[in-house]
């Protein structure tokens, strides 16, 4: 069993166990910070490509997915719609020249 050394030991056993809390709740956070972006296709270690495929740029016919959101994207890259009363917002993930297409 270990001791303290009075109030100054228990202080330091408790300011070292805040520490080491922070350090655990900082890593769980970095680490769904992590999964949210492989999920989003963020990958930080993507390989490069020389060409886009071609599916990025092929298009692909919009379609209803709940109340108001509409996937507008290709084949290959999603965008997405949300229409309301007050306008529309695109969530855009394709590429520049897709533009047109969506």
């Amino acid at each position: 069993m270990t001791r303290f050394a009075g109030r100054a030991g228990m202080k330091r056993v408790l300011r070292a166990s805040r520490v080491r809390l922070a350090a655990v709740a900082l890593i769980a956070e970095l680490a769904a910070t992590a999964v949210l972006a492989m999920a989003a296709g963020l990958s930080m270690a993507a390989p490069a490509l020389a060409d886009d495929p071609p599916e990025w740029s092929t298009p692909a016919k919009p379609f209803n997915i709940a109340a108001n959101i509409f996937y507008v994207g290709t084949q290959g890259l999603s965008a997405y719609l949300i229409v309301s009363d007050r306008g529309a917002i695109l969530l855009d993930g394709t590429t520049a020249k897709n533009a047109l297409l969506i």
